[in-house]
Parts: C-alpha cells; sequence; structure tokens
C-alpha cells in the first residue's frame, strides 16, 4: 500500500512523505526542523526551544497569539540579544492555494517591514530576519509593558502613545514601497 502523500514544509505540495527530497521544489526534507513534523504542520514552541535548524534564536516565553500569528520573546543566542519572533499559525485545513497565499501574504509583509528599517523609525521595531521554512520573522525587542493590564492610563500619557502610534504611521506610509502596496492591497 502506498503511503499518504503530505505538503512538503517548504512550498506546501502534496509529495511522498518517505522521500528525501520534495519533487516540485527539491527542498531537502532532512531541513525540517524544530517546530515541523514532516507533514508541515507547526508543532508548539514552549521556552528553550529554537525557531531555526541553525540554532540561532530560542525562545524564552509566549508574548500573545491571534487567529493568524503567535509573538514569543526569544533570545539571539550568536549576538546575545534579546528579540521577538512573529510565527505565523498554519492552519490544517487550508487548501494548497490558500497555504500558498497566506505563505505569500506572510513574505510580502516581511519583506515590506524590512524595507522600513532604512533609515527607520523609533517605534518601529527592526527586522532582524526573514525564516520562511519556519513561517517566521525575527525582529528587534523593544521594552515596553502592557497597556490592556495598566488600569486606566492618565491622559497625557495616552495622547504620547497616540502622538507615537501617529508617527509611526506618517513614516510608514510615506515611504514609497508601502504606500504602494497599501494602494494595490485595497
Amino acid at each position: 500500500m502506498q503511503p499518504a502523500s503530505s505538503p512538503c514544509p517548504n512550498c506546501g505540495l502534496a509529495t511522498n512523505p518517505n522521500a528525501r527530497f520534495c519533487n516540485h521544489c527539491g527542498s531537502s526534507k532532512a531541513t525540517i526542523v524544530a517546530g515541523h513534523n514532516p507533514g508541515g504542520v507547526l508543532q508548539p514552541l514552549k521556552q528553550g526551544d529554537f525557531v531555526d535548524q541553525d540554532r540561532r534564536y530560542r525562545i524564552e516565553k509566549l508574548i500573545g497569539a491571534g487567529g493568524f500569528g503567535e509573538t514569543f520573546e526569544a533570545v539571539d543566542v550568536k549576538l546575545g540579544r534579546s528579540c521577538v519572533v512573529k510565527r505565523m499559525l498554519v492552519n490544517p485545513t487550508w487548501s494548497a492555494q490558500e497555504h500558498q497565499a497566506m505563505v505569500a501574504n506572510f513574505e510580502r509583509e516581511a519583506k515590506l517591514l524590512a524595507t522600513l528599517n532604512s533609515p527607520g523609525h523609533a517605534n518601529i521595531p527592526e527586522i532582524y530576519e526573514y525564516l520562511p521554512q519556519n513561517y517566521a520573522l525575527v525582529m528587534k525587542y523593544i521594552e515596553g509593558k502592557n497597556l490592556s493590564a495598566s488600569g486606566k492610563i492618565p491622559q497625557q500619557a495616552a495622547l504620547q502613545y497616540i502622538r507615537d502610534v501617529c508617527s509611526a504611521l506618517v513614516y510608514s506610509q510615506s515611504q514609497p514601497s508601502i504606500a504602494t502596496s497599501s494602494q494595490t492591497i485595497s
């Protein structure tokens, strides 16, 4: 009996689960790293796990999760610095086309955000690396506090937060790559 096919963790197309290489994109299935299983579905990350095959980014704790992604505080062990890992959540019920579209959207987001690195803005975290096999984006960690846990915020502080957010929005929308992309998305 022939084993059922499974999606390649790199390109998402159906491939023989016993094959060493994907017959569509040629990627080695030996490069599957912590966070993946042979079916391409992401495994939960916990403290101490590494996000990448080079074992550079170690998870410290979950910061938050939503419908499409999860965010972790991590450590770049190579450079000894804190960072944030934003990982796209893969829905196992997605069709191959939906999966490809979501991965393409995530990659486009990574590229757009990376364009904001130069010259950069104090309220927009710098992008360090995009890890396509792990559906992850590594960025600068910015120390802060959870405003939802702060209770009532004094008016002056709230106005400063609003100014900071607006400043980042104005900067991002003034960048040609972002402005062009947002016009084509609508």
